[in-house]
């Protein structure tokens, strides 16, 4: 009796083991929809840092368009310029470095003990920047477009805006997912040096290179905003420009700028993708 008793208990024991397996397994394959992983990742970032700073960087577009539009009633493409060069890279560098290091600070392990892939909780973390980046770029150059229009000075439509706003956050968006992991993997420092150097130096070096810029990022980005901007990529209005090659290539949306567009999805779908398998093999090991 002894032993046949001994026996049951070990089945059972067995079977609650393999039962409690599959349904741990079937719970972190998906139990949790996005809209909640992404619902709860909006919400643990509601008094975070991240917040701020999509509030922050774009006061101080909007805080200069203000005087200029109404202090001096003058537009200065330029200004726009600097921002979207500058301080858009950085905004969306140190957000992405933000919300990783939210995670980061408790070593993952709020997001090990979710019952969700791993995968979606990695796409919750790159759509929750994507909509901060959006918003914030939205809303520097969209009450910018206010101003310009409400003061009567002579400058771009809303229309021209709120395009370059979303041609900006589309050729930013590869930064995203490359901050997040680097963050993970390496800290704050690497997180947020590397793609904003990188962004610098290759928007920098390239934004002339009539054969190269649509296909990095970086140099779309500062490219892309020209024909509705009327402002070349290294500040000067795009009317005092001397006439040349990149200048006539630039001044008009066409088939290289479509290009650069789908490119620079390409480039954030795929760092997106390649970037969560990392992390769901991070989380599983």
């Amino acid at each position: 009796m002894n032993e046949r008793n001994l026996n049951e208990l070990i089945q059972q024991d067995t079977a609650t083991s393999d039962a409690r397996t599959v349904t741990k397994a079937r719970t972190r394959g998906g139990g949790i929809p996005f809209g909640r992983i992404l619902a709860a990742e909006i919400m643990k970032g509601r008094s975070a840092a991240p917040r701020r700073m999509a509030l922050a960087f774009p006061l101080v577009l909007i805080v200069i368009v203000a005087c200029f539009a109404f202090g001096l009633h003058a537009w200065l493409p330029s200004w726009v310029n600097y921002w979207y060069v500058l301080l858009l890279p950085a905004m969306t560098a140190l957000i992405s470095v933000a919300v990783a290091n939210i995670d980061g600070k408790q070593r993952w392990r709020t997001t090990l003990s979710l019952p969700a892939a791993p995968v979606l909780v990695w796409w919750a973390k790159i759509v929750y920047c994507l909509l901060l980046v959006g918003l914030a770029t939205l809303l520097a150059l969209g009450l910018s477009a206010v101003m310009v229009a409400v003061s009567r000075v002579q400058g771009p439509s809303i229309v021209d805006f709120v395009v370059s706003a979303l041609m900006l956050v589309l050729a930013c968006s590869w930064m995203i997912p490359t901050g997040l992991a680097l963050t993970a993997r390496f800290g704050v420092l690497v997180g947020f040096g590397l793609p904003y150097m990188a962004d610098l130096l290759a928007s920098i070096t390239f934004w002339g290179n009539q054969r190269l810029w649509p296909f990095l990022p970086p140099a779309a980005m500062i490219n892309l905003p020209v024909p509705f901007m009327k402002v070349m990529p290294d500040g000067v209005p795009l009317e005092t420009e001397d006439n040349s090659p990149i200048k006539a290539a630039l001044s008009v949306f066409g088939g290289q700028s479509l290009t650069a567009l789908v490119v620079c999805l390409v480039w954030f779908l795929l760092l997106s993708v390649l970037t969560g398998i990392w992390f769901s093999r991070k989380e599983t090991n």
